[in-house]
């Protein structure tokens, strides 16, 4: 271990232990607050103060704590990793800013908070938080979870010009992607260490369009023939076909060791999943008032899945089943904290909607679209 490696292996140690009467874990982590003047940043140190100060109202200790608590580690994770991966400092201190903001407004309700301080749910209430503030810098006026006469509360009200328009965001982080890929790859290692005891190997699935759970039930479905069959015993067993390739032998260590790859969804299939999950928002605008999609895709996008997703979108809308979306605006917001944005925001305006207001919905793109003066 490097020196370098040890000082942080200890600063992560201190981490896993900090109590509520301690120095706020944020300043631990970055070596305290004159490191902020060394940063560079474009935004002067009294704002920087004042959005880290309302920033620690929601993740303060106690938040770090239990954070620890479920990860089930003797050590701490290192937390800037909590809030993304490019840049976590001005990723921070942009969602101290639109914290500072809703609350300054009146508009950060307790469960709101409650959405950023948990972890399952913080990139989607991050997302949200972040469209909001944007409309607020617009001039908009703004209700958050306004109730409406159907029973569901969208995620949000502007007023642009005396008109309301009902909002929902859709948002996909990686994270959701990994744990469904680790999972699968679970439930492989748990089949062939309970049939064949310590193996070594690699899988390598070759088809990105299906879910990995449905590739991983067919793989272990083709075992549980070979299984019976007797061809994994005596190992080793080779495989190959248009779905699969395996090869397997005994591992001549007390654990074993598989490399599995090709379970992540490809580009694509990506595109056409986030696609339906943002249908399934319309639900939750009400059916005679204009209501907005916001999609905020989790990774950057090419050409080539704007145009998928574009055209998912339009032969959806084209079937006139979602009379309750007035349009949907593609806007990668958590994107732009890491300093890039492509091809985004896009608006696609519904023909056969209820409440027909183009005009207005390109407004909150174009607020969607606005950087803080200080990125």
């Amino acid at each position: 271990m490097t020196a370098q490696e040890l000082r942080s292996y200890e600063l992560l140690e201190q981490l896993s232990t900090v109590t509520n009467e301690d120095e706020w874990w944020f300043w631990k982590r970055i070596g305290g607050k004159d490191v902020l003047d060394s940063l560079g940043m474009k935004l002067e140190r009294q704002r920087m103060d004042l959005y880290l100060n309302s920033f620690e109202g929601v993740f303060d200790n106690r938040w770090w704590s239990a954070y620890c608590e479920k990860q089930h580690k003797r050590i701490a994770p290192d937390p800037l990793g909590a809030f993304g991966g490019q840049f976590p400092i001005k990723r921070i201190l942009r969602l101290g800013e639109c914290i500072h903001t809703l609350k300054g407004k009146g508009k950060l309700p307790d469960n709101l908070v409650e959405r950023l301080r948990n972890r399952k749910s913080f990139w989607a209430a991050s997302t949200e938080i972040e469209i909001a503030t944007c409309f607020i810098h617009a001039g908009f006026g703004l209700d958050i979870y306004p109730a409406i006469s159907t029973g569901s509360t969208p995620e949000g009200k502007v007023i642009i010009e005396g008109m309301d328009i009902y909002y929902e965001v859709t948002e996909q982080h990686w994270s959701n992607y990994e744990l469904e890929v680790i999972r699968q790859e679970s439930r492989v290692i748990d089949w062939l260490s309970k049939k064949c005891g310590p193996v070594d190997g690699s899988i390598l699935f070759k088809s990105g369009r299906d879910s990995s759970a449905r590739k991983v039930g067919e793989l272990l479905a083709l075992f549980g023939t070979h299984y019976k069959r007797g061809s994994l015993d005596p190992l080793p067993f080779q495989f190959e076909n248009e779905d699969f390739k395996v090869y397997i032998r005994r591992s001549e260590s007390s654990g074993g060791w598989i490399e599995i790859s090709g379970l992540e969804p490809t580009p694509e299939e990506i595109v056409r999943r986030w696609v339906a999950q943002l249908f399934r928002k319309a639900r939750q605008l009400p059916p005679k008032e204009s209501g907005v999609i916001i999609g905020s895709p989790l990774f950057l996008w090419g050409p080539d899945q704007v145009e998928a997703a574009l055209n998912e979108v339009q032969a959806e809308l084209g079937g006139g089943a979602h009379r309750r979306v007035s349009g949907i605006i593609l806007c990668a917001k958590h994107v732009e904290n890491s300093g890039f944005i492509k091809h985004l925001p896009q608006v696609v305006i519904n023909s056969n909607a209820s409440v027909d207001n183009a005009e207005k919905i390109g407004k909150m793109a174009e607020a969607l679209f606005r950087f803080p003066d200080w990125f």
